[in-house]
Order: structure tokens, then C-alpha cells, then sequence
């Protein structure tokens, strides 16, 4: 008789052990699923982990890359000749370049002169200072003797207003509409006066240490002074932020181991602080950020809002080192072949003069605008897209195609 294995006892058993082992196969199954699960999001943490830890060695070069892409395409200057230009100079006059309103001003050993985009003088103004420093204001010019007596500021429509101070004046700046005057009395060392657009004095305050640069803040309610002291042959500066609505210092900084040249605002309320051998980016309360230490000489630099930009001549082939400061604590470089002569800034781009050459430059070091029709020339300024280029006896202008 053959066997019923339907209902043998045997084969239940052996039922049951298949289903036990199909439910121990989907657990370990399971398990198997949740374990990949979780480590493929702890990979993807540690991914992102990674990525933001290294972030300071890829984003920058990426970016970098991205803007090169953009910025290769180089825009070519032409000197203009006709309508105007270039304007004829007298040769015995020593003259400076500088501009009120976006208009060329022109300023000699005896004039003021106003000239339109045509090269038409509009006006033509004497003023009586024997060797006038020029410092640009928004709408105007603060113009002064160093060491004399009066200081005067010219605005579109001619002179604005004219002052005399009681001692001589050691220094002077201009911001948007304010100017500051140092001198020295019997009494202090320096002895700063803030004049207001009217001429109006609104602000005083003295030290027993010399002034040696004054920056004012973007609204003018307020300014950085550099102070400098002598001790054993070794030169130190400080920082001091005033108010012009309190009689209290809002910081003094620490010492620092330099000269400084110049102090300038940034747009976000640091600043840029020049000395002699080194270069700082210094917190609003007057902390250190960063500093970089000069690799030789600085021969040139300009500093505005956004931009710190520095020259260094490199002895081997007579050419130059421009280093570019801007948001990033690490600078952009660009080394020409050619002796840099002058450098500007204007709205964080940088432009450069050589003897036979102007370019201007990137944030990023690439050159955006070059004109190889530059002679001996001593200096230049932008005004939109032109620039006007001081000869020894011509003012040149030169236009830049978009």
C-alpha cells in the first residue's frame, strides 16, 4: 500500500520548519535592509561632514574657476583725439587729476578747472594755496596747504566754503560732506576739529600722542584716528573710534608694531589698516581680524571699501607684484613684467599704470580691461567706463568698450 503523505504526521512536522525558516529568512532579510539604510545616511553625514570641513580648500578655487570663465573676455582701450582731447596743459604748472561729481576737475599751481565729458572747461576757479593736497569727498574736494593755515572745499558749482585755523594744520580729511583738521597747540600734540558741510564746527577733541590719520565712517557721524608714539627708537600706533555725538573714545585698540599710512572703512564696518611692513583687517571695536606681513618693500597701494591692493617691484625682471585683499583672508596676485607706476581702485576692481600700459583687474587677479596705447603718463582716474590719464602737458581720456 503506498503511503498517504497528506496525512502523515511527518509532514507537518516538516511543514512547520518551513515556515519557521521562511520568517527567519525575511527577519535576517529585514535586518540586512535596515542595516544598509543606516549606513548609507551615515555615510551621507559623514559625506557632508567632510565636504564642510574641507570647504575652505575646494569653494574658493570653484569658485574661482566659475569667475575666470566669465571674466575672460578682455575689453580694449582707445585714446580719444578730437572732441576736446586730449586738453593741453601748461608745462610749468605742477598738476594733479581728481574729480567732483563724476566731472574731471583739474587742479595747477594756481587754478581750479572743471571740465565736461567734451574736454569744455566750465569753469576755472584761483585758489591761493602755494602746495595743495587734493582728498575727494562724495561731491566735492577738500583742498589744504600741509602745514599752512587755511583749507578750502570746492563743490560742483565752485567754492563751498573756506576756513583759517588759529595754529597750522598737520593734516586734514575729508568724508562724505564732514572734514577733519589737525593741528598742534602749545598745549596737545594733535587737536582734531570736525567741520560740518556748512563750515560749522561740531566736533573737537585733542591727544598728547600725533595724529597721523583720521578715516570717518559711511555717515559721517563718526571717524578712526591712527595715533603714533616713539619708546626706545621703537615706533607703535593705536586706533581710537570716535563719536561726534559723545566726548567718550568708543575703543582704543592695542598697540600695534608699525607706522600706519592709511586707515580705511570697509563697507561692512572692519577696516583696513596700512602700516610701513604690515597690513591689517581690524574689527569696527578695534580687533585684530588677520594681518599679512610684507614679503619685501612696498613700493605702492590703494585701499577703498571693498579692496585692499598692494604693489611690490620684483628686482629680477623689473616687473611688479600686485596683491589684491578683498572678503578672503587669502589674497588674489597678479606679477606683470612691467614696472607698476600707479595703482587705483574703484568699486573693488583694481587698475594699474605702467609706463607703457593700463589694465584693470578682477576681484579674482584677471585682467577685464587692457590698452597697450598708454605714453608717459604720471597718473590717471576713473570715471565710469573712461579714464583720464595726466601727462606733463596733456590730459588724455581713453573709453572702454562694454
Amino acid at each position: 500500500m503506498s503511503k498517504n503523505y497528506y496525512d502523515d504526521e511527518e509532514y507537518g512536522e516538516n511543514q512547520e520548519n518551513v515556515f519557521h525558516d521562511l520568517r527567519v529568512e525575511r527577519r535576517l532579510a529585514k535586518k540586512k535592509r535596515l542595516k544598509k539604510r543606516i549606513f548609507g545616511v551615515i555615510f551621507v553625514v559623514l559625506f557632508c561632514v567632510a565636504l564642510y570641513s574641507t570647504s575652505s580648500f575646494w569653494i574658493d578655487p570653484l569658485t574661482e574657476f566659475f569667475q575666470k570663465s566669465k571674466e575672460s573676455i578682455i575689453s580694449d582701450g582707445a585714446l580719444e583725439q578730437g572732441k576736446g582731447y586730449p586738453i593741453s596743459l601748461s608745462q610749468s604748472d605742477d598738476n594733479y587729476i581728481s574729480r567732483i561729481d563724476n566731472k574731471l576737475v583739474v587742479i595747477s599751481d594756481t587754478h581750479i578747472s572743471y571740465y565736461d565729458d567734451n574736454g569744455k572747461r566750465t569753469l576755472n576757479l584761483q585758489h591761493f594755496f602755494a602746495n595743495p593736497t587734493i582728498k575727494e569727498m562724495k561731491s566735492s574736494l577738500l583742498v589744504y596747504d600741509i602745514n599752512g593755515y587755511n583749507f578750502s572745499v570746492f563743490n560742483a558749482k565752485g567754492v563751498s566754503y573756506t576756513k583759517k585755523s588759529d595754529e597750522t594744520i598737520l593734516i586734514a580729511e575729508g568724508g562724505k560732506e564732514h572734514v577733519a583738521v589737525v593741528t598742534k597747540t602749545d598745549k596737545y600734540n594733535s587737536y582734531l576739529t570736525i567741520y560740518n558741510k556748512l563750515g560749522e564746527i561740531i566736533f573737537k577733541w585733542s591727544s598728547g600722542q600725533r595724529i597721523v590719520n583720521i578715516a570717518f565712517n559711511s555717515d559721517d557721524t563718526g571717524c578712526i584716528v591712527s595715533t603714533i608714539t616713539s619708546s626706545g627708537g621703537v615706533i607703535t600706533s593705536k586706533l581710537v573710534g570716535l563719536q561726534f555725538d559723545t566726548t567718550e573714545e568708543i575703543f582704543e585698540s592695542e598697540s600695534l608694531g608699525c607706522l600706519i599710512c592709511q586707515v580705511k572703512i570697509c563697507d561692512n564696518g572692519d577696516m583696513w589698516v596700512l602700516g610701513d611692513n604690515i597690513l591689517y583687517r581690524i574689527k569696527s571695536d578695534g580687533t585684530v581680524i588677520y594681518s599679512y606681513s610684507y614679503p619685501k618693500d612696498l613700493a605702492n597701494f590703494y585701499l577703498d571699501e571693498k579692496t585692499a591692493a598692494l604693489v611690490f617691484n620684483n628686482i629680477a625682471d623689473k616687473g611688479s607684484t600686485i596683491v589684491m585683499f578683498g572678503d578672503s583672508e587669502k589674497p588674489s596676485e597678479y606679477i606683470t613684467k612691467k614696472r607698476v607706476n600707479q595703482i587705483k581702485v574703484t568699486d573693488g576692481e583694481t587698475s594699474y599704470l605702467c609706463d607703457d600700459e593700463f589694465a584693470t583687474l578682477s576681484k579674482s587677479a584677471n585682467i577685464i580691461a587692457l590698452s597697450n596705447e598708454i605714453k608717459a603718463y604720471t597718473d590717471f582716474i576713473n570715471i565710469g567706463n573712461k579714464v583720464y590719464f595726466l601727462g606733463y602737458n596733456e590730459i588724455a581720456k581713453m573709453s572702454f568698450k562694454n
